[in-house]
């Protein structure tokens, strides 16, 4: 873990990311100055990457003493006592140094983090030796944590929907998968594609299942909305080129949609 330090100094406070403070109206977001946390780094001081926490929490995986034993891994990811917390349904479960939850069908242990300007949330599934990591400057890390397991649990109930049982018929959406929006920019939409079906998310969305679609492919760039939608089943829509040879989205519902991309 190369790139991990137990405090920010003059010695890499170069290579920190830039936090921001919470968004004003009609203001830029201003940055945050980096601040040792000194007295408090054992709670708080701890920088790292996505690439040093995954090495981290592999080592955290059964079967391997990289780091510890597995007698005292299982002991570290077991529930040890509950923490009410005021407005959840459930309460917080613990382990040793871990926080242990519950998210569909997966049980996730790992911690959360935050200082000025930065939230995190990383977290370990041990049944499926998954490692999710999410690093915000600033950002609801928990709530990005929590659409992508609530993705997996989708696929792992539906695998059969998406699985492609032979590679050379795996249909290839490269050249139309992203973000499209309306001429006003109201919506805007994620197209992607998972094993052999195209599938979209609104990526405001606390919650990306709340607005998962698959659809069936007609042919070339043509498809049409699964049974299962709720507002749109049966419709068709298609990518078709601009008179500049850019794809677009022609849906009949909502006419054209707009390769958007995001400004950083």
């Amino acid at each position: 873990m190369d790139n991990t330090v137990v405090d920010v100094d003059e010695t890499n406070v170069a290579k920190h990311a830039t936090g921001y403070k919470p968004r004003v109206p009609k203001q830029e977001r201003k940055p945050f100055d980096h601040i040792p946390a000194n007295i408090m780094s054992s709670a708080t001081g701890l920088s790292s990457t996505v690439e040093d926490l995954i090495k981290f929490y592999q080592a955290h995986m059964f079967g391997n003493d990289r780091l510890l034993p597995d007698y005292v891994k299982r002991e570290m990811q077991r529930p040890h006592f509950e923490r009410p917390v005021s407005g959840a349904a459930n309460a917080s479960t613990r382990g040793l140094g871990f926080a242990i939850d519950k998210i569909g069908a997966y049980t996730l242990v790992g911690h959360g983090g935050g200082y000025n300007g930065f939230v995190t949330d990383s977290r370990l599934i041990p049944d499926q030796k998954i490692v999710i990591v999410v690093l915000c400057n600033p950002g609801p890390a928990n709530t990005f944590l929590k659409g992508i397991v609530n993705l997996f649990d989708k696929l792992e109930k539906n695998e059969k929907d998406f699985l492609v049982k032979d590679p050379q018929q795996r249909p290839d959406f490269s050249s139309i998968i992203g973000f499209y929006a309306d001429a006003d920019e109201w919506e805007i939409v994620l197209y992607s594609q998972i094993g052999s079906k195209l599938v979209s998310i609104q990526p405001d969305s606390e919650n990306p299942m709340d607005f998962f679609r698959s659809f069936e492919h007609d042919r070339d760039f043509k498809f049409i909305e699964t049974k299962e939608s709720p507002i749109y089943a049966g419709e068709s829509f298609e990518f078709v080129d601009d008179p500049e040879g850019e794809k677009i989205l022609i849906e009949s519902h909502q006419g054209k949609m707009f390769p958007y991309q995001f400004e950083y």
